[in-house]
C-alpha cells in the first residue's frame, strides 16, 4: 500500500517529466540503411518519418520490387525508433528517482 501511495504522490511530476521526454524523443533520430545499402530511412523516435533516400540506379528497377522494399525498410526504421524510444524514456524522464526503490527496474 505504501508503494502505491508513493507512486500517486509523484504522478504530476511523472506526467511533466514524460511530456518533456516526449519532446526530447521527437528530436532524436534513428537511421536505418538497407542490407544492400541502396535505401536509407531516417525517422524520429516519436515515429515520424524524416527522410527517405534511394539509390538513383535502383529507381529504374521494377516498381513493385521498390514498393515492397520501401515498406520493409520503413517498418525496420520505425521498429528501431520504437526500441530507442523505449530505452530512452526512463532515462530522459528521470523515472528511476520517482519510483519506490522496490519497484525500480
Amino acid at each position: 500500500m505504501r508503494n502505491i501511495l508513493g507512486i500517486l504522490r509523484n504522478a504530476s511530476e511523472l506526467q511533466r517529466r514524460l511530456k518533456e521526454a516526449e519532446k526530447q524523443l521527437a528530436a532524436e533520430k534513428v537511421q536505418h540503411v538497407s542490407a544492400d545499402g541502396r535505401m536509407r530511412i531516417t525517422a524520429s523516435c516519436s515515429l515520424e518519418l524524416e527522410k527517405i533516400e534511394i539509390d538513383s540506379d535502383w529507381m529504374q528497377e521494377n516498381k513493385s520490387t521498390l514498393e515492397a522494399a520501401l515498406v520493409k525498410e520503413i517498418n525496420s526504421a520505425l521498429r528501431a525508433a520504437r526500441r530507442k524510444a523505449a530505452d530512452s524514456i526512463p532515462r530522459l524522464a528521470g523515472l528511476a528517482g520517482l519510483m519506490p526503490e522496490d519497484l525500480r527496474p
